[in-house]
């Protein structure tokens, strides 16, 4: 089922979606398609829907097996619930990290974390201009 109010159907299509804290879903598409997937985006801690034990764990360990990125979006969860945010509470290192509206204590603020090798495609200087990704978002103001 896909929920996009807004989207257009070729990029909508072209993007596989598992429920959240669905092992058995998840697993079965990355089996599938691995080979067209470069990165997953999970925001770690819904309001909502409770998280099954194993689902990052199994996320991790898919990633780490097709070197896929693990993205934790934590732009609204970040630090609520340990200073460490959902890596340290669930024991699960995402590569890339992104936080927002709570580290800027009300104001515009949002950070991208991760691992060295993800980061340094931010830094034209150590890259060179090739590899270079520019980084933009809403809340860089």
């Amino acid at each position: 089922m896909h929920d996009f109010a807004g989207i257009l159907d070729s990029v909508r299509n072209e993007i596989p979606i598992a429920p959240f804290s669905d092992v058995e879903l998840t697993s079965w598409i990355f089996e599938s398609n691995a080979i067209e997937i470069a990165g997953v985006i999970v925001e770690p801690l819904q309001r909502i829907i409770p998280l099954e034990r194993g689902f990052l764990e199994n996320l991790r360990q898919i990633c780490t097996k097709h070197d896929i990125v693990l993205i934790f979006d934590e732009g609204v969860t970040g630090y609520c619930i340990t200073c460490g945010g959902a890596q340290c509470q669930y024991g699960v290192g995402p590569d890339l990290r992104t936080l927002g509206k709570l580290i800027g204590g009300g104001l515009p603020l949002s950070a991208i974390a991760g691992k060295a090798g993800i980061m340094a495609h931010f830094d034209r200087s150590r890259l060179g201009e090739e590899k270079f990704l520019m980084q933009v978002g809403t809340l860089n103001g």
